[in-house]
């Protein structure tokens, strides 16, 4: 299921979210850099950020993490001293770990109707 990445949601202040791993916590963010650099990386196209989900790799999917992370602490002005291979590793150690990083996603770019 592709989550759309454009949305009229304007209640965002600070979307970076906190993933414990192995006993550390790491923050987590899918702005718009952390998309930029995906795109950068993997070569996906605006046209195909809107699709992002749908039919994804293994490698697509830990690369995004990988983004989430990097962006999230750089946002948090946290040192970042990881790699695609380590967040691989960590999903090594939690498999989980990938639910809970496209939960986020899904939550920070869901196009969401709110019932008043």
């Amino acid at each position: 299921m592709g989550v759309p990445i454009f949305n009229n949601n304007k209640t965002k202040k600070n979307m970076t979210q906190i993933i414990e791993i192995d006993e550390r916590k790491h923050p987590i963010r899918f702005g718009f850099n952390a998309l930029r650099e995906f795109s950068r990386i993997t070569g996906t196209t605006l046209s195909q950020l809107e699709s992002l989900g749908d039919d994804m790799t293994l490698d697509q999917a830990i690369t995004l993490m990988f983004c989430g992370f990097k962006d999230g602490a750089r946002k948090e002005k946290a040192p970042f001293r990881y790699d695609v291979a380590d967040v691989a590793d960590w999903i090594d150690e939690d498999e989980t770990l990938i639910e809970k990083a496209f939960e986020i996603f899904e939550q920070q770019f869901a196009n969401k109707t709110e019932k008043k």
